[in-house]
């Protein structure tokens, strides 16, 4: 049994911290609730992991020894009144995100210059497959925020990243048992993307733009472990068919197989929805960042004219819509992360062909094992058949059998046997004739008037 007090703190959105101090080293700490963590003044930019789903069930079963079903933490999060507030007041964001809909929604992204800041937000589900019978989701939303007079105050929010408690030494051995596990390779979001920014260059500007970069990807590489994760259950799946011109394994587990397609239908789903989503996102954060570059561009005609009319003439001053952006846009990243995300979605795809594929092909070659079965029994059944005729005719009372007092002998009414079995016969045949005929026109005439 646990107390009252452990089960309120379960209701909470806990989680961790990331937080650069004065020496621009990134201190990793813990917060017991969100909502007032993000009410708090932070001294430099910093970076709140709640907890994820998965992590707080594992947590709960830990208290109490048992596993119920647990809400989603940005849903949770969503319909914490305090919460909204502090996201829409204080940092601006859109009140949609937070409604019911988006909070359940497989996918979204949006960004927007506020008059002072700016903002971004992105959503990516990915389906981790701990066994073709257990899985669990990684519905990971990030929300941006970053005032304009300061990066020092830069917040980044993040739901349902995988925490994974993994060794550096331990990512080879992960990687080597998944030629014969289907569980996903351990991850640990907090730690990589820690790492990676220790090993930016202290010039680097650590604005809005850098960190939704940071982030895009190493929410793909979470999706690219699932995919892969996907694609060795496939392949252990191929390989546990030995011969497949003969017979199909005995293990074979048809509706195992079908569990497996539909993991890897969902994760394609995903993906496709991320790539679509993240597509228009980035059309318009070019958008954006273009706008910002004919302000400037404006900007700087302005200062280069002392006259009463120097807004007009700079806004005359032609702009080419081909100038490249500058580096810190982080343009050319955000691309290859979007291919990158492109090319594992064809790989769920191949992934979800290739299950097809070995479906039918099993079911192909059971009905070939049928048949074989069924081909056999009628040659047996043809073997018999003459001898089964004869024995029944002579066993009919139309023929006497030999004795003492009579000989063998015919009965002379065997006519009506005859007679008989050649009408029936005939009555069968063209029964089935003409009932083939009539339904295949039946089935014609219903066909051309649907069409």
């Amino acid at each position: 049994m646990t107390s009252g007090g452990q089960l309120n703190q379960m209701n909470r959105l806990p989680g961790k911290s990331l937080e650069r101090d004065g020496n621009g080293v990134w201190q990793e700490d813990t917060f017991n609730e969100v909502g007032i963590e993000l009410r708090s003044p932070s001294q430099g930019p910093r970076i709140l992991f709640v907890e994820s789903t998965h992590d707080r069930i594992k947590r709960l079963k830990l208290l109490t020894g048992e596993t119920r079903k647990e809400k989603e933490s940005f849903e949770v999060f969503a319909q914490e009144p305090r919460c909204r507030d502090s996201m829409t007041s204080t940092y601006g964001f859109p009140s949609i995100l937070f409604s019911e809909s988006w909070a359940k929604s497989n996918g979204f992204a949006g960004l927007r210059n506020l008059p002072n800041g700016n903002i971004s937000w992105f959503r990516i589900l990915v389906k981790m497959i701990e066994g073709v019978d257990d899985y669990y989701w990684n519905e990971m939303t990030f929300f941006i925020h970053q005032p304009n007079d300061t990066n020092d105050h830069l917040t980044v929010l993040c739901f349902e990243v995988p925490d994974d408690d993994v060794d550096d030494d331990d990512h080879s051995s992960s990687a080597k048992d998944m030629t014969t596990n289907t569980s996903s390779k351990p991850y640990n979001f907090l730690k990589q993307l820690r790492q990676t920014l220790a090993a930016l260059p202290h010039e680097t500007d650590l604005d809005w733009r850098c960190m939704q970069s940071l982030l895009l990807y190493q929410a793909v590489v979470v999706a690219d472990i699932g995919v892969w994760a996907c694609s060795k259950a496939v392949r252990n799946l191929e390989k546990s068919r030995i011969d497949s011109t003969t017979h199909v394994n005995a293990s074979f587990n048809f509706p195992q197989a079908h569990d497996l397609l539909r993991h890897a239908l969902h994760s394609t789903e995903v993906l496709q929805v991320a790539g679509q989503t993240l597509d228009a996102w980035l059309q318009r954060y070019l958008a954006s960042q273009k706008r910002q570059q004919r302000l400037q561009h404006a900007q700087h005609a302005r200062l280069n004219q002392n006259q009463p009319q120097a807004n007009q003439q700079a806004q005359s001053i032609p702009f080419e819509e081909d100038t490249p952006l500058p580096p810190e846009c982080y343009h050319d990243e955000l691309l290859a992360t979007f291919q990158l995300l492109s090319n594992l979605s064809l790989r769920s795809a191949s992934n979800d062909a290739r299950l097809r594929n070995e479906i039918n092909l099993a079911f192909n070659v059971v009905n070939q094992q049928d048949t074989k079965a069924m081909r056999t029994i009628s040659i047996v059944t043809l073997l018999f058949l003459p001898a089964t005729f004869v024995s029944t005719l002579f066993s009919m009372t139309f023929f006497n059998q030999p004795s003492a007092e009579q000989p063998w002998g015919v009965s002379p009414m065997i006519w009506i046997y005859f007679v008989i079995s050649v009408v029936m016969t005939a009555v069968t045949l063209v029964t089935w004739f003409w009932g083939a005929r009539l339904w295949t026109s039946f089935f014609r005439n219903t066909k051309s008037k649907n069409a």
